[in-house]
């Protein structure tokens, strides 16, 4: 993903972000939020956020959040312990809203 960057956002005892966007992408400043959930650091987690309208989710895996990305629909994905399967889900969506956000 040669035309992505990505910002980061720390807000210590809440969460540490990845915020990744693409070179041409318009209207939004970020396809994605990676998250390290740090409320409680004996059990941080990982949330992985996309806008609604960005990806798929064929297999179910993802909560919709109504108005929860910036004001719009998204879909998050949780991961509580390492799993290498939601790991590969995970990418898939990622490379899928890379690729919206350049059109």
């Amino acid at each position: 993903m040669a035309d992505v960057s990505l910002q980061f956002v720390g807000r210590p005892g809440v969460s540490y972000s990845l915020r990744p966007k693409h070179r041409h992408q318009v209207g939004r400043d970020l396809f994605a939020m990676i998250d390290v959930i740090d409320d409680n650091p004996s059990a941080r987690w990982l949330s992985v956020c996309f806008y609604e309208d960005m990806i798929t989710d064929p297999e179910g895996r993802g909560e919709c959040i109504p108005g929860g990305l910036a004001g719009a629909d998204g879909y998050c994905f949780d991961m509580n312990e390492y799993d290498d399967d939601l790991i590969g889900y995970l990418i898939a969506r990622l490379r899928e809203a890379a690729s919206a956000a350049a059109t």
